[in-house]
């Protein structure tokens, strides 16, 4: 099992993102642009646990990624390779660029640091809940509504197990302070065609 340890946005893992691009340069068909680093587990290598966007291919600004948890091999001399993959089914957002910005679309934030807003619409969707069952790692989107939706990829079991699972929850604050969870998009191996099992989730935020 791979151990969690202290997540880390990946804006300064130059490591990391010199493993993924060698990676990339190897693969057909798909291309990995990491986003967080969720967790390490040392053995004759390194296995590494990442959330990054799956795209077709690279330097394709219009292409539309999905997010996916991919765990890479890296070996003593540096070679890696993707041992396995766990799909969420959601579509990434669009990176935001101010001379194109999207009116009442989905936009990705400059970083990926979950704000006190964020953090506390989650924590007011599962108010009744004791303990809250997600835990937001990374804001991975937001939309301008009546208020805003958020996209949050959360870690599903803070109270410390062996070992963590991830989920992507959209999350809907209104203008009055109140929120809930309007979608949960859990990671699972592909399936049929269908990648990951997304469920309808309204929490009561009376």
């Amino acid at each position: 099992m791979l151990k969690p340890i202290r997540i880390r946005l990946l804006s300064a893992a130059g490591q990391i993102h010199t493993m993924f691009d060698k990676l990339n340069k190897t693969l057909t068909g798909a291309y990995y642009e990491p986003i967080v680093y969720l967790s390490s587990q040392v053995v004759a290598g390194t296995n590494h646990k990442v959330l990054c966007k799956m795209l077709p291919s690279a330097g394709n600004n219009d292409a539309v990624g999905t997010y996916v948890i991919a765990t890479v091999y890296e070996d003593l001399e540096g070679k890696a390779e993707v041992t396995e993959l766990l799909y969420s089914g959601v579509a990434a957002p669009q990176p935001y660029h101010p001379d194109n910005p999207t009116t009442g679309g989905w936009s990705e934030p400059k970083n990926f640091e979950p704000t006190e807003e964020v953090k506390t619409a989650v924590k007011k969707a599962y108010e009744t809940a004791d303990p809250i069952p997600y835990d937001p790692v990374a804001l991975l989107g937001s939309q301008v509504v009546a208020g805003m939706n958020y996209l949050v990829l959360c870690r599903s079991n803070p109270s410390g197990a062996a070992s963590s699972e991830y989920a992507i929850l959209t999350v809907y604050a209104n203008l009055q302070g109140k929120a809930e969870t309007t979608n949960i998009a859990n990671f699972a191996p592909e399936k049929d065609g269908s990648p990951a099992d997304e469920v309808s989730a309204s929490s009561q935020a009376e």
